[in-house]
């Protein structure tokens, strides 16, 4: 059996110094903290010492020699950001008053380099992080999403909308581009895009609904401009996309509706279940009325929330309920 390799050279004095032990360095980087970024200096001018010979005892520094196989050392400040510092070293293997010359100019001009490097790969790891987290709250909407260019290619789109084309039960992603499975449906998308970038165009226009193949209710979407000056977008105008189940119960529901204090109890009954998609002869058998009464019903709703259309109430509706899936992946309890 092989022997367990040794331990890494140096590995005991890190420790130390990453754990805080190494209190005997605390006062020259004190010291050192308030010179400027972007110049290597000697251990003994940050002491304010003629040679290296002159520093006080301090014995972590002479762990690090001893490791290093140095005798001297020296430091740069990489760049300012705030309350801590990059920093790079710089071990000579011979005392000296100071870098040499030739060495010198060639540190002088890579420690701001390196330090803008470091600064750079910050600021990336920052941003992607970010992104990440902004992905993560997109994907947290509780209603397919995605911004799509005019001819349909899709830029970005969440979880739920991935889900929907992955189905491919009405709405589709093919080769990057958003599409309709029905082929009757597909100008109708088509349409809702283009419309979403007029500014001239009837509203109702940036609005259609996309037949399933399981014959469920079809998937309603709608269509939202997004201002290029906003973005500073060379490609062209985006579209908004919003992809909505009123098949899913629990995901489209007027329980929101509720608090606007204008429906009796029987009317917001009657309209949880037509903006879930049922037909009024259907809404009557579930609540053992005469399709008369129920379509008396629907009508005051549609009056009274001043709703042309069902459309527009699964709008209102989607309007006035928490637009976010909880950590289960559920709609929020109690809309």
């Amino acid at each position: 059996m092989a022997a367990a390799p040794p331990a890494r050279k140096g590995g005991g004095v890190l420790k130390a110094h990453m754990e805080g032990a190494a209190v005997e360095d605390n006062a020259g980087y004190d010291l050192f903290s308030r010179f400027p970024a972007g110049r290597m200096i000697p251990e003994h001018e940050v002491f304010g010492l003629p040679h290296d010979r002159d520093l006080p005892q301090n014995r972590f520094r002479d762990a690090v020699l001893a490791v290093a196989g140095s005798k001297s050392r020296s430091a740069a400040k990489l760049n300012d950001i705030g309350p801590w510092s990059d920093i790079a070293a710089l071990h000579l293997p011979v005392y000296g008053a100071d870098i040499p010359p030739e060495l010198r100019v060639k540190v002088d001009f890579l420690m701001p380099v390196l330090g803008k490097a470091l600064e750079t790969g910050r600021s990336i790891r920052s941003l992607i992080a970010r992104y990440r987290t902004l992905l993560d709250a997109f994907d947290l909407l509780d209603f397919g999403c995605a911004l799509v260019e005019s001819d349909g290619r899709i830029v970005v789109a969440n979880a739920r909308f991935s889900e929907f084309s992955g189905e491919r039960d009405g709405i589709t992603a093919t080769g990057g581009f958003v599409g309709a499975t029905h082929p009757d449906d597909r100008a109708a998308l088509r349409g809702t895009i283009a419309a979403a970038l007029d500014a001239s165009a009837d509203p109702k226009a940036a609005l259609c609904a996309l037949s399933r193949r399981s014959g469920r209710l079809p998937y309603v979407v709608r269509g939202a401009p997004i201002r290029a000056d906003r973005i500073d977008r060379k490609g062209g105008l985006l579209t908004l996309l919003l992809v909505l189940d009123p098949d899913d119960e629990g995901r489209v529901t007027a329980r929101g509706l509720g608090a606007l204090g204008i429906l009796t109890r029987t009317e917001l009954e009657v309209c949880e279940l037509l903006v879930r998609g049922f037909s009024l002869t259907e809404i009557a058998q579930i609540r053992d009325k005469s399709p008369e009464t129920i379509k008396d019903q629907s009508k005051s709703v549609i009056a009274k929330l001043v709703c042309r259309s069902r459309l527009d109430l699964v709008r209102l509706a989607l309007a006035t309920n928490p637009p976010l899936r909880d950590s289960t992946g559920d709609p929020p309890a109690g809309g």
